[in-house]
């Protein structure tokens, strides 16, 4: 087993889009939220995966936020 131990966690956000744009139609406080608990818990040293639904087509499968945040 490798002594090294990987922080993950995954948030699932089924309404807000960590993702889109703020001032967007469908983007307000809960968007914002998560976004910036996912990038505070990345700043700690774990990989953060923000699971949600995807709004239109022309939008990325996955989002870079920061280092070891992302949404998908």
């Amino acid at each position: 087993m490798n002594s090294i131990t990987e922080k993950r966690i995954a948030l699932i956000s089924v309404h807000g889009d960590p993702a889109i744009e703020i001032g967007k139609e469908e983007a307000g406080g809960q968007n914002v939220y998560v976004r910036n608990v996912g990038e505070a818990l990345a700043q700690l040293g774990w990989q953060v995966d923000m699971f949600t639904r995807k709004v239109s087509l022309e939008q990325d499968s996955i989002v870079e936020h920061s280092h070891n945040c992302r949404t998908i």
